[in-house]
């Protein structure tokens, strides 16, 4: 349940935050004016939505005092953008959450309140975060996460790092990293414990937390230990709120349901199925009937489906699915339906309907795939790690104190970086002439065939070899802008290096690529992938760079899914390379539009765009790598020519196709055709 207790928490922070105004003298209004804002703003919520989750009639009411407000102060505002970006992110409309985080961090700083409220503060950039991470931008994600954890480690925020670690951990147990997210309750349980509003009422649920851990963990006695403990504190608490006695029952209901789902699953574990059995129902019962956890009571009834199907209660078990299926088709829960899909397969497997079996179960595969491949990005680095390396960085850049040294290494990094980038280019244009050449001279292709073996084993290395270096290079061209102040001149010169340096990375990235698809390594790993989602997933990565040329990328489809057996990770890649040329070669406030059409036996991905277009003498050369087709776009950048060629590679080893339209000033459009 925490929700209910970060709603409690929010709400009373926003209360000490507007007292520690009335104070002080930043402000035109009297004490005595203050505390009556504080009440007109704070009453209505905390009376009649903090514990009925009702989101949208609290946003209402906040619009409304906000509206009428005649004389906005920074205090209000405060609470208004507050609120606001926390409630947007629970309804998961969460580009509307950060901009309105963006709003308060923007008047924070503005109005120099960061010591006054530097709850609201730290609580702004952790918002961000989670909204990052929903949204799969994990990079933004952690770099809100270490701006959140050093604000609350500078003005010793007992709350602020509480909730920092509850996240923290969260994102560790998603990661599958149990030790590490116990650790961070155990820290964020001690953390609360020593705040002047702590209440013993809000250890329920880190205690269940807790012991979720222990049970990923296999330490069942440590798990139940704590499952009780948490148990424990719910009936201590239970008639503590009398004066509302109808939400404390929904809290109280809630609670306890989650709990004893969670409990039973130890009894699962250990054989104890009858006991297992009676705390799953129970737990159903209050989540479906008296609370407020639905999408609890719905994992509880996959569960109670397994623990009949050990019992051989076929009948139970398909009235238990059953009825989730219809609560599914109320209460969206992947989770759940992954694992109703899971359990109908079981179902008519025991029960020898084979046919049915088969086609559950390819869902339940098909599903289980593309959520692992939407997830992928979060298992790459353990977000301790990450912000364990942002603060090494950090003390890094703190330590560079002198300024005139910095200067020094600034030129002996330009310097540095001239002569890669002279190498990088040689082995590109040596890499041109050589393909131009083996063209030529068919009579001496056995001898060529040696020779080009060998520069290509050269090439490897010494791009391999130079990958680190200019990455380096990167990072510390970043260390350096940050921590020191420069002339117009230096940071001219810092900006163009460290965007040639990005550039000479992946064109050697894509030279390393071309090597090996030509020499034959392309190796497929096939899934059944939703082409669609691969779609979203590419817009909302390349969003960005439209954005910051007022494009629009537009997706049109008739079907909610479109299957077929491909590697996810290399057709994205291709799906990637079309978009990002369709807004590299449009003009500002320009649409691209994807389209997905499905016939008998093939799928047409097509992209189009309405740019500068592809002279016909052109068309022919962009599939090579023979002769490098290079144009700058409409807003001068740069692009190496190779793209295309491994996009068509991976297509026809696909075994499919790509081809291209085109009209000079009017735009193209490159269509995928891949067998279904």
């Amino acid at each position: 349940m925490r929700k209910s207790k970060r709603l409690t928490f929010f709400v009373c922070f926003i209360g000490v935050a507007l007292l520690l105004a009335s104070c002080s003298n930043n402000n035109s209004y009297t004490n005595k004016k203050e505390k009556v804002r504080v009440d007109s703003v704070l009453d209505p919520l905390v009376k009649h939505y903090t514990e009925r989750f009702e989101w949208i009639n609290s946003l209402r009411v906040l619009d409304s005092i906000y509206i009428n407000e005649k004389d906005k102060s920074i205090w209000l505002d405060n609470i208004y953008y507050s609120y606001r970006g926390w409630v947007n992110i629970r309804l998961h409309n969460y580009l509307l959450g950060i901009k309105y985080s963006d709003s308060l961090i923007n008047i924070i700083e503005s109005k120099h309140l960061q010591d006054l409220v530097s709850y609201n503060y730290s609580i702004a950039f952790l918002q961000k975060g989670n909204a990052y991470l929903e949204l799969n931008n994990y990079n933004e994600a952690y770099q809100n996460y270490f701006k959140a954890k050093q604000i609350a480690d500078h003005h010793n925020d007992c709350i602020g790092k509480f909730y920092l670690l509850e996240d923290i951990a969260l994102v560790l147990y998603k990661q599958k990293q149990y030790v590490g997210a116990k650790n961070n309750y155990f820290e964020a349980l001690a953390c609360v414990r020593t705040c002047p509003e702590y209440k013993r009422s809000y250890d329920q649920q880190t205690l269940d937390d807790i012991a979720l851990c222990y049970t990923k963990l296999n330490q069942l006695d440590s798990a139940t230990y704590y499952y009780k403990l948490a148990l424990e504190n719910i009936e201590e608490f239970r008639f503590k709120n009398l004066e509302d006695s109808n939400n404390c029952a929904i809290r109280y209901a809630s609670c306890r349901g989650v709990v004893l789902g969670n409990w039973a699953k130890i009894l699962f574990v250990n054989g104890k199925l009858d006991s297992a059995s009676r705390l799953y129902k129970e737990a159903i019962y209050l989540n479906t009937y008296k609370g407020n956890e639905k999408m609890d009571a719905q994992l509880c009834q996959v569960q109670l489906a397994k623990v009949q199907l050990k019992k051989t209660d076929y009948g139970g078990m398909k009235k238990s699915l059953d009825s989730l299926d219809k609560s599914l088709n109320n209460i969206s829960n992947a989770e759940a339906r992954l694992g109703w899909l899971e359990m109908m397969a079981s179902y008519y497997q025991h029960t020898k309907n084979s046919a049915m079996e088969v086609k559950y179960y390819k869902d339940y595969i098909a599903m289980r795939d593309s959520i692992n491949l939407s997830q992928k990005g979060s298992e790459e680095n353990t977000i301790n790690q990450v912000l364990k390396d942002k603060e090494q960085q950090f003390e890094i850049t703190v330590l560079q104190k002198d300024n005139q040294l910095s200067r020094v290494y600034l030129w002996v990094v330009v310097v540095a970086f001239l002569a890669v980038a002279f190498i990088a280019f040689s082995i590109y244009r040596n890499f041109v002439k050589t393909k131009q050449l083996n063209q030529l001279i068919n009579n001496q292709k056995i001898a060529l065939e040696k020779a080009n073996k060998a520069k290509d084993r050269i090439l490897n290395v010494v791009a391999h070899d130079l990958r680190n270096p200019i990455g380096a290079i990167t990072n510390f061209l970043d260390i350096v802008q940050l921590k020191y102040e420069h002339s117009e001149e230096e940071e001219q010169i810092l900006k163009t290096s460290q965007q040639a340096a990005e550039h000479s990375l992946k064109l050697i990235n894509e030279l390393l690529e071309v090597n090996q698809l030509q020499d034959g390594e392309l190796i497929l790993a096939k899934t059944t992938v939703d082409v669609k989602q691969l779609v979203d997933v590419v817009m909302n990565e390349l969003k960005h760079k439209a954005n910051a040329k007022q494009q629009t990328i537009q997706l049109q489809a008739d079907n909610e899914n479109y299957w077929i057996e491909a590697d996810a990770e290399k057709l994205q890649r291709v799906i990637a390379n079309l978009i990002d040329n369709a807004i590299k070669f449009s003009e500002k406030g320009k649409e691209v539009v994807v389209r997905l059409t499905q016939a008998e036996n093939t799928l047409q991905i097509k992209v189009k765009d309405s740019g500068m277009g592809i002279p016909a003498n052109l068309i022919e050369q962009l599939f090579t790598t023979s002769i490098i087709v290079k144009r700058k776009g409409t807003n001068n950048e740069k692009s190496n020519g190779l793209g295309l060629s491994i996009c068509k590679q991976i297509i026809e080893a696909h075994t499919g196709s790509i081809l291209v339209e085109s009209e000079v000033g009017k735009g193209s459009c490159f269509t995928v055709v891949l067998p279904v």
